[in-house]
C-alpha cells in the first residue's frame, strides 16, 4: 500500500491535537474552577475533536482520534456522575441531620 500524500501531515496535526488536548485538560484542574468552567472545557475538547475528524487523516489516525473521543466522553460521563452522586449524598447528609434535630 502506498503512503497517503497527507499521512506526514497527518501525523503532525494529531500531535498537535494532543498537545491542544492536553493544555486544555490541565485547566480542568485549576484549584477552584467551577463545575460548569469543567462542563465547557469537556465540551471544548469534543469539539475541537470533531473538526481534526472534518481534516483528512491516515486511517490509523483516524481511529485514534475516535478513541481519543470515546475516552473523552467517558470520562466527562465519569465526572458528571460522580458530581451527581456527591450531591445526592450532600442531600442526604443535610436531610438526616434535620430529621435528627426533628427528633429532640
Amino acid at each position: 500500500m502506498s503512503e497517503l500524500p497527507y499521512s506526514e501531515s497527518s501525523g503532525a496535526l494529531i500531535d498537535q491535537l494532543l498537545y491542544l488536548d492536553r493544555e486544555m485538560t490541565a485547566k480542568m484542574y485549576v484549584a477552584g474552577k467551577k463545575i460548569n468552567d469543567i462542563y465547557q472545557i469537556y465540551n471544548d475538547r469534543l469539539s475541537l475533536l470533531e473538526k481534526f475528524s472534518l481534516i483528512p487523516l491516515t486511517e490509523q489516525d483516524k481511529l485514534l482520534l475516535e478513541d481519543k473521543k470515546e475516552d473523552i466522553y467517558l470520562e466527562f460521563k465519569l465526572f458528571k456522575l460522580k458530581k451527581d452522586v456527591e450531591k445526592q449524598l450532600s442531600d442526604f447528609l443535610i436531610y438526616l441531620e434535620d430529621t435528627r434535630y426533628d427528633r429532640i
